[in-house]
Order: structure tokens, then sequence, then C-alpha cells
């Protein structure tokens, strides 16, 4: 299985400057940070100035015994 990171700072950045240009004249901003190259290195340039926060994707559990909780009851430990 492939192991991945999942950035969870983008999301939540792309919806931050979403409200932001929504605020601001169509004419130019709205108009410049439509173009896709100008919104790219404005999402770079936030993510590379905040802290980020990331989720590993993918990643199984080793084999072995499972562990389990010897208060559960006992159909779940079997």
């Amino acid at each position: 299985m492939s192991h991945g990171l999942i950035n969870l700072t983008l999301p939540v950045v792309l919806q931050e400057i979403g409200y932001v240009l929504e605020e601001y004249p169509e004419h130019p901003y709205q108009t410049a940070f439509a173009m896709p190259e100008l919104h790219q290195k404005l999402v770079a340039h936030i993510l590379s100035n905040v802290p980020n926060r990331y989720v590993a994707a993918g990643i199984q559990e080793p084999f072995g015994k499972p562990k389990v909780d010897p208060s559960s009851p006992l159909q779940e430990r079997l």
C-alpha cells in the first residue's frame, strides 16, 4: 500500500483566499487572482509563510497480535 501525506492547511488557505477576494473589488484583484498562475503563486506564498499541518494516509499497522482491551466483551475479543 502506498503512503502519503495530506496537507490539512491547503483547503483552509483556499477557503480563506476565496473569502478575502470576495471583499475586494472585481477589478483588479479578483480578475488577477482568477488567473491560475497568479492564484497558485498566492497559495504557495501563503503556505510557505504559515505553519502547515499534515496527516499520514495509507499507513497500515504491522502484522502481529491485535491489541485487545481486556475489559471488552468476549465476543469483541474473539
